[in-house]
């Protein structure tokens, strides 16, 4: 059984600007905004929790939408996961747009890294387990 409370949020006029709809057994938060891409309002669910992994408010959360996942949201939400701005970009030509190339470059520096790491504990741990298997 799933209970759902609707709270109907006002901003500082007390005008009433949105719903706002808690899921206790799943934990979620809904939330909406309006696509400047699409001019169409998105609902979306996002994890009650997700604000105590972020130490600085407010922080970015990426979204994709459209009929073949071709518009990037960011929203920047605060503490309380309210919907404090929104930018949003069309992809013309696939997911290479998301990243420029310097970021490119840098997420493969640091995935190269990681993978070096770990390819030198893979031997450490062969050569301990060899050991090990020699005994």
């Amino acid at each position: 059984m799933i209970i759902s409370f609707f709270f109907l949020y006002f901003d500082r006029t007390f005008l009433p600007t949105k719903w706002i709809v808690l899921d206790i057994m799943t934990k979620m938060v809904t939330r909406s905004y309006q696509c400047d891409s699409c001019k169409i309002v998105h609902t979306i669910k996002l994890p009650e929790d997700l604000s105590t992994k972020h130490t600085q408010f407010p922080f970015a959360y990426f979204y994709l939408h459209g009929d073949t996942k071709d518009v990037l949201s960011t929203l920047y939400l605060d503490a309380d996961l309210k919907v404090r701005g929104a930018e949003t970009q069309k992809l013309d030509t696939g997911l290479d747009d998301i990243f420029s190339k310097g970021q490119m470059l840098s997420i493969v520096q640091n995935l190269m890294t990681e993978i070096e790491r770990w390819r030198t504990d893979y031997a450490e741990l062969k050569e301990k387990y060899e050991a090990l298997e020699g005994e």
